[in-house]
């Protein structure tokens, strides 16, 4: 083999192996991209986290909100049918002052007929 063959394959085997280091090095870039998304993604999922956190804690303050309203709701519907009790009751004794009060209008009316009647037979005497 001559000088120049040598010096020939030597090259050639230089060539290859920085064909190869290429090679290795887009792989390394890739390979750290791929790292940095990696982070970023476990950033992100680092932050979805601490947001489902605090959406957990807001649904915690929103049930015992609904509790409080709906305890509020209840007691006043226990009001408003205490009162709708009271207005029963008073819608009665209205009715039946109504119906009294017609009676004494009626005796009144008649004690009024029985004056005039008196009236009448003591002035033809």
């Amino acid at each position: 083999m001559s000088n120049e063959e040598i010096i020939l394959k030597i090259l050639t085997e230089i060539q290859t192996d920085i064909n190869q280091l290429k090679t290795d090095s887009a792989q390394m870039k890739t390979d750290i991209n791929q790292l940095k998304a990696t982070s970023a993604t476990k950033y992100d999922l680092n932050e979805i986290k601490e947001d489902i956190k605090y959406i957990k804690i807001g649904n915690v303050e929103n049930k015992l909100i609904f509790d409080a309203l709906l305890h509020n709701s209840e007691v006043h519907k226990s009001e408003i049918d205490k009162i709708n009790i009271e207005m029963s009751k008073v819608s009665a004794l209205v009715k039946k002052m109504k119906h009294d009060l017609y009676t004494v209008e009626a005796i009144t009316g008649q004690n009024f007929a029985d004056i005039a009647l008196i009236k009448q037979i003591s002035d033809s005497k």
